[in-house]
């Protein structure tokens, strides 16, 4: 998911995107987390004005982090 400007204005409409990505390696031990699910981004993004862009996205996934407590394994969903 990467767009140049130029590109973006060409389409002349909005951006639809639904993207499944895998960033396991970049965030697995970033602040306790242990394990990631793939990652789910979807959403559209528009020109509102000249160099201007609105993008509206959600994003999905399940992390596996450690209880401070019990150190026991707990997913939280994102």
């Amino acid at each position: 998911m990467k767009w140049a400007v130029p590109e973006l204005r060409r389409m002349n409409k909005p951006v639809v995107f639904d993207e499944t990505l895998d960033l396991s390696n970049e965030i697995v031990g970033f602040n306790g987390v242990k394990k990631v699910s793939p990652i789910h981004v979807f959403g559209k993004g528009y020109e509102y004005e000249e160099n201007h862009f609105l993008f509206s996205m959600k994003i999905e996934a399940l992390l596996t982090l450690t209880c401070a407590i019990t150190l026991e394994d707990i997913p939280y969903s994102i």
